[in-house]
């Protein structure tokens, strides 16, 4: 997720800075914070979940998302795609799968 507290920018001119560190300038259809804020310590992290206009470009923003490991403000952001029930399924039995593997 991206910290709540940064100086007063929206949200999605912290989103767009994100992207802009991984080399993409994406069309935003929308951004918005997912959960609820709570008034424990992590509060001011939550994810946050963004609508783009091409299916295209959310590939290519996946595919770069590793460039974020290199930035001082976003090393600790991933990016996830969508999924359906079915495919959050099957990957977390891979996940569980590998797990094992390295055991």
């Amino acid at each position: 997720g991206i910290n709540a507290e940064y100086g007063g920018e929206s949200l999605i001119d912290k989103v767009d800075e994100l992207f802009s560190c991984v080399g993409e300038k994406p069309c935003i259809r929308d951004c918005i914070r997912v959960g609820t804020a709570s008034e424990s310590e992590n509060s001011a992290v939550r994810p946050v979940k963004v609508k783009m206009r091409s299916t295209d470009t959310v590939y290519q923003l996946l595919r770069k998302s590793g460039k974020l490991k290199g930035s001082e403000n976003f090393k600790s952001v991933f990016f996830s795609p969508d999924r359906t029930l079915e495919e959050r399924a099957t990957h977390q039995q891979l996940v569980l799968q590998m797990k094992e593997k390295i055991k």
